[in-house]
């Protein structure tokens, strides 16, 4: 019988190895790689996507198509844009720098208890922009007051 335990205790042992160094190399898998690029594998017959390791031999099967991304680009850069007074007006502007995309935007009427009557984005006529024609963020407020208008723009 005291036999029978120390097998047993040797094959738990023996066990535990062998999960601990496959989770370490679980742990020490290089994805994404040094660069920064995840690899993937694409079977195109039923969609399913996985990542595989570049750096540890792995490769795409026969039946699959290789998919790389990058970890580290493709991510835009947001920048607040502030806007001055339209002379003559109560209306405010805010632009995005050429090559910007205008994501967002709004105002404030800094020394006034006005509320703000517009806060829209505009196209580059001058008038309210639809979709992807913006290029700038208008704010207008009630009374002739003071307002300023900020534009969140995407580069």
């Amino acid at each position: 019988m005291k036999l029978n335990l120390q097998r047993r205790g040797r094959w738990v042992l023996a066990a535990m190895v062998v999960g601990l160094a496959l989770a370490g190399g679980i742990a020490y898998a290089t994805v994404p790689d040094s660069s920064g690029v995840i690899h993937g594998c694409y079977q195109t017959h039923n969609g399913r996507l996985r990542v595989v390791d570049t750096a540890a031999g792995a490769a795409c099967r026969a039946t699959e198509k290789a998919l790389n991304w990058s970890q580290t680009s493709g991510a835009p850069t947001y920048n607040v844009r502030t806007g001055g007074m339209v002379p003559g007006t109560s209306i405010a502007r805010a632009f995005c720098l050429k090559g910007e995309q205008v994501t967002g935007g709004g105002g404030i009427v800094p020394d006034s208890s006005a509320g703000l009557t517009q806060s829209h984005p505009v196209a580059a006529d001058g008038t309210v922009a639809f979709g992807t024609n913006a290029v700038a963020w208008q704010v207008a407020a009630e009374g002739w007051v003071n307002v300023q208008a900020e534009v969140i723009c995407a580069s």
